[in-house]
């Protein structure tokens, strides 16, 4: 079951609403207060919960996967990634050499 977070936004502040409930869940994610493997609310539930469009919390979703702070497979399954802090590239992760999966240009091996 997913954690409801406790997140608060303000109409006058200089961060869009995206970005608040970004560092709000951040925050909570590298206080421990969520733990690495904790489910996150649907964007549909923190949508319904903080009454914001559900485009506003897809924004938030992906700034943490940026970061990766979080893990994402679909709309509805985001877990906590790491252990608090905020994790390097993982092992074995594509290089940035223009072919899909960080192949290198050349022929392949036989």
């Amino acid at each position: 079951m997913a954690t409801k977070l406790n997140i608060r936004l303000k109409a006058n502040a200089d961060a869009s609403k995206p970005q608040q409930i970004a560092q709000q869940i951040g925050a909570a994610i590298e206080s421990g207060k969520l733990k690495p493997g904790e489910s996150l609310p649907s964007e549909r539930a923190l949508s319904e919960q903080l009454g914001v469009n559900r485009k506003t919390v897809r924004a938030a979703f992906a700034q943490l996967a940026d970061e990766r702070l979080i893990e994402t497979a679909g709309t509805s399954n985001r877990r906590v990634r790491g252990g608090g802090k905020k994790s390097a590239a993982p092992t074995g992760a594509a290089k940035k050499t223009g072919q899909p999966g960080g192949a290198k240009k050349g022929r392949a091996k036989s």
